[in-house]
């Protein structure tokens, strides 16, 4: 079973499995919760500030790709930003909200 580390603090953490997580997604109160939670688990944006700077013109469909600004590494060089891919796990809640 594939584990994600979730950090609370600096004293705790526990694992999540990827089921758990799923059923977080499935019972998530509207279709940008469901996003939000899928951003969190499969590409680990950091929440909330990662996740809140999105904007759509960020999304690059037809590259499948999505560009994330980094506000916490934003004052090291080349780090302000990166691009990660638009997976199916992204693809169908974000697709949702749109």
């Amino acid at each position: 079973m594939k584990h994600t580390k979730i950090i609370s603090g600096e004293t705790r953490s526990m694992l999540i499995s990827r089921e758990t997580l799923a059923k977080v997604i499935d019972a998530a109160i509207d279709v940008a919760w469901r996003l939000i939670a899928a951003f969190a688990r499969f590409r680990g944006l950091r929440m909330p500030r990662e996740a809140l700077a999105l904007r759509w013109t960020d999304i690059a469909w037809a590259h499948e790709k999505i560009n994330v600004r980094s506000p916490k590494t934003e004052h090291h060089e080349g780090k302000g930003e990166r691009t990660i891919p638009m997976f199916d796990e992204r693809k169908e809640p974000l697709e949702a909200v749109f």
